[in-house]
């Protein structure tokens, strides 16, 4: 076989009928047969002397497949090679051909018999197994020739991968996240739109006639007082300031920086369900004013308010009144439609609402510098989740192509998958969202109106406007802003989802691992403690709730008093402060201090213990995992990290990916590399499309990775046996406190008890200065004499007390004498550990200086390899086509 070169010689080789020769002598039913004689476990053992002839007959039989009664040597060196273990190396199998006499004939079964248990042959196969089992123990200590397993290789091309993705996420969600927030900046403007509606809102609460009010939040109790403010503070905040700018067009000015379009609509809801309505400036009552006085709007209002007031619409049946409008700002360049709402609930409670609602028309900016920028970061927001969309797709169809649709598509779905996908929807709804929002933006009843002069834009005749245009531009601008409430929640769960990516990101590297493992690793103890902070914590809010809902509006509801609560834990508690610091008593006429006991209560239990509890709880868990951190020599910096990835990219930048390995191993249906133990060999048969840099590379790194596991499994199996140590001396401790009670149990037996004797006497026992001799009352044996019924049964209360001093005292013993032998044996474990790695590193060091031949003669038993190169081979032309006289 191992004259075959090429293809055509193997070729010629199957055509001669070589190869079925071969396979039929070489068969592994042979060799399975064999491996369950119990001449191959003694031998296995090392138990050479242990052999029976009989043993050696029934392995002599399962060789011998042609029945000729003899062995030829082939067949004895696939004993060697195949059935022993460790099995013979070649080398070795010569040894032993040069070491025997030569014979014409096979070996009988007696001649293997006398091999075997007596001989050189014996004791050369003993010594060959001493040597082969210290070498692995050596390699196997320090991670040498370490086998890899296929489990391991799925389970490190997995870790692999998902720390390579996890790692890749991390620069890419930082480059993503100031992106999103430049875009939230930009295009939702939320600063710039919240000082417009709070600048008008300010102005409509506080503006007074003399600007000493009415005021809307504190004069407005009912539905009269709703039109007083109208009349004397409402509609002069709004329509007090009107100026003929450019004749014969009108502006109101709102607050300052606001020009009111056209009119103001009032409705009403009644309890009858109806809701009548009326706009101000277009009634008849205000038309007939403006006849007779051009530009008096307030006036014009003013008596619209008064017809209607006479018309019954200031009666008790009203629940709500709205006054709603339309601006423009003409700085800000905003739409704002603000709503004034009164409401009376069926408790008697009025409600003053102020909503104004600011909207952009414009989505770019005019300076085409500032407009390039904006579209540049849209299209880097949009490039950022198509990039993931289409990596994630990939390796959808390529799973689903390598497993099958369904099994693929199913076993494609983990946590991190899905917050990716998670955030590749939030972007598209965004865009899709923008797009539809810069759409209503461009609507011709907004941009007619405005006109553009010396860079600014200027709204046109904006008190001639008819009934039908101020409606139509109001719902534009009830569209847009609806459309911006939508991108906001879209926007804000768009931002979580990148934090979960984030999230995602701190699984590649150990140290940013650390917050979220600690949260993890706690999970049980603070679920276990939030059982109990919640128990009392809703007791202390219903308690609230009961004793100062009365009193204080923070408790006046068992949801007020659940918020509250909370925000007391966060350091905010003025109410307390204003009620204790306050001369007047609570109005329920509840004592203060009831109050006081269940605040003091309520801080003491819930803030400075329980909450203290909670975070050391937390900080235990954390502590833990920062110490193993500070040992774990994987636990590199992020930039360390970050340049080793960046050189193994480089050095892989022509390999397979492994996301595409580990999706031909995992398949189910036709999986890849069936075999259990990885070789380079395997691995390059396995994946054809491999070159053998990739092979050897990925073998190399399995094989360290084997070698570390192996590594921490020989430190946890020390570190258990410490820890069984441990228990076992617990427990003779805890046995020998055992011993002592019932030591103790048994004297005070024998200092009470009375056993009646036969003949009607009385035998009375006590305790002796010693605790475990007895001695009978009038006699003077050492030992107390029991007592026999007439049958010759002892008493049974004496041999009670005997039975139960001798177990107590054996159980001692042996538990104590257990545990220093155990205690022994894993110090001794201990020590024989560092001993071989000394004598490990002090072999291979001193391996290259001293020759192969004076090493072993100095040792007296050297290496395997050593010791078989210092004898003759077995060369192709000393073919063994005789048999060595095994017997001999």
């Amino acid at each position: 076989m191992n004259q075959i070169k090429s293809m055509e010689e193997l070729d010629e080789a199957l055509a001669a009928g070589q190869m079925d020769e071969v396979a039929g002598k070489y068969s592994r039913l042979a060799f399975l047969d064999a491996e369950c004689c119990p001449a191959v476990i003694l031998m296995n053992h090392g138990r050479f002397e242990d052999l029976s002839f009989q043993d050696v007959r029934e392995l002599f039989n399962c060789l011998d497949e042609d029945r000729s009664g003899l062995l030829d040597f082939d067949e004895i060196a696939l004993l060697l090679q195949e059935v022993l273990d460790p099995p013979c190396t070649p080398e070795q199998v010569g040894l032993i051909y040069e070491i025997t006499d030569k014979n014409e004939d096979g070996a009988t079964v007696e001649e293997l018999y006398r091999a075997l248990t007596a001989g050189p042959v014996k004791d050369h196969l003993k010594r060959l197994q001493r040597e082969n089992r210290l070498k692995q123990q050596f390699e196997h200590a320090l991670g040498i020739n370490q086998q890899v397993e296929r489990k391991l290789m799925v389970e490190r091309l997995r870790w692999s991968v998902e720390k390579d993705d996890a790692f890749k996420t991390l620069p890419f969600s930082l480059v993503y996240i100031c992106i999103f927030i430049f875009l939230v900046i930009a295009h939702l403007k939320v600063w710039e739109r919240q000082q417009v509606e709070r600048g008008l809102q300010s102005w409509i609460t506080g503006y007074g006639g003399k600007l000493d009010g009415p005021y809307f939040m504190d004069h407005v109790a009912d539905v009269p007082s709703t039109f007083d403010w109208l009349a004397k503070s409402g509609l002069p905040a709004i329509l007090g300031v009107c100026v003929n700018e450019t004749t014969p067009d009108f502006n109101c000015y709102v607050g300052t920086r606001n020009l009111l379009l056209g009119d103001l609509e009032l409705r009403q809801t009644r309890f009858d369900g109806s809701e009548p309505s009326v706009w101000l400036l277009h009634a008849d009552e205000a038309l007939l004013h403006l006849k007779t006085k051009p530009g008096d709007y307030l006036g014009a209002a003013t008596s619209t308010i008064n017809s209607i007031v006479a018309n019954s619409w200031a009666d008790a049946e009203t629940m709500t009144l709205e006054l709603r409008f339309v601006t423009y700002g003409k700085d800000s360049q905003m739409f704002l439609t603000t709503s004034i709402g009164v409401s009376i609930d069926d408790y008697g409670v009025c409600s003053t609402t102020v909503s104004p609602t600011a909207v952009v028309v414009r989505p770019y900016p005019d300076d085409i510098g500032l407009m390039v920028a904006f579209i540049i970061a849209d299209l880097l927001y949009v490039l950022f989740w198509i990039i993931p969309m289409v990596k994630e797709t990939k390796d959808l169809v390529h799973l689903m192509r390598i497993s099958g649709a369904w099994d693929g598509f199913v076993g494609y779905w983990g946590l991190w998958n899905a917050v990716d996908w998670v955030g590749i929807i939030m972007g598209i709804v965004v865009v899709i969202i923008w797009l539809f929002m810069c759409a209503a933006m461009q609507a011709e009843e907004l941009h007619s109106m405005l006109y553009e002069e010396d860079g600014e834009w200027h709204l046109r005749r904006s008190m001639e406007m008819d009934i039908d245009t101020i409606v139509k531009v109001k719902e534009k601008c009830v569209s847009i802003s609806s459309l911006y409430f939508t991108m906001h929640l879209i926007m804000g769960g768009a931002a979580i989802s990148i934090m979960l990516k984030f999230f995602k990101a701190f699984q590649a590297n150990p140290r940013l691992q650390l917050v979220t493992n600690t949260l993890v690793r706690a999970g049980s103890d603070i679920f276990h403690f939030s059982v109990v902070f919640l128990a009392v914590f809703l007791g202390f809010a219903v308690t609230g709730h009961i004793l100062l809902g009365n009193d204080l509006v923070q408790f006046r509801s068992f949801s007020n008093s659940i918020d509250t609560c909370f925000i007391v834990l966060m350091g905010e508690f003025g109410w307390y402060d204003s009620v204790s610091h306050s001369d007047d008593s609570l109005a329920s006429g509840l004592p203060f201090g009831i109050v006081m006991i269940w605040f003091w209560g309520y801080m003491i239990f819930v803030l400075l213990i329980m909450i203290n509890m909670l975070l050391a709880i937390v900080l235990e868990h954390y502590t833990e995992l920062v110490h193993e951190v500070s040992k774990d020599a994987e636990a590199i910096s992020l930039w360390v990290q970050t340049s080793r990835y960046l050189h193994h990219a480089r050095k892989t930048k022509d390999h397979i990916p492994l996301a595409h390995l580990l999706c031909e191993l995992e398949d189910d249906d036709t999986p890849c590399h069936t075999e259990e133990m990885v070789t380079q060999q395997s691995i390059s048969q396995a994946f054809p499309k491999m070159n053998g840099h990739q092979a050897e590379h990925l073998f190399t790194w399995l094989k360290e990775e084997a070698r570390r596991q192996n590594a921490n499994k020989d430190d946890e199996m020390l570190a258990r046996l410490k820890q069984l140590g441990q228990y076992i001396e617990h427990l003779a401790a805890d046995l020998h406190v055992v011993k002592l009670n019932t030591a103790v149990c048994t004297s005070r037996l024998r200092e009470g008890e009375r056993v009646d004797l036969p003949g009607g006497g009385t035998m009375t026992a006590r305790k002796s200065m010693s605790g475990r001799k007895s001695v009978a009352a009038g006699r003077q044996s050492p030992r107390p004499q029991r007592q026999s019924s007439p049958g010759g049964a002892v008493g049974p209360n004496s041999g009670l007390q005997d039975q139960v001093e001798s177990l107590t005292l054996k159980i001692g013993e042996a538990i104590q004498q257990m545990s220093w032998q155990i205690g022994g044996a894993t110090d001794k474990l201990l020590s024989q550990g560092s001993a071989l790695e000394v004598a490990a590193n002090e072999a291979l060091l001193a391996v290259p200086m001293v020759p192969a031949s004076a090493t072993s003669r100095q040792r007296g038993t050297g290496d395997a390899s050593s010791w078989v190169s210092r004898q003759p081979s077995l060369d192709a032309s000393r073919a063994p086509s005789r048999s060595p006289s095994i017997g001999r």
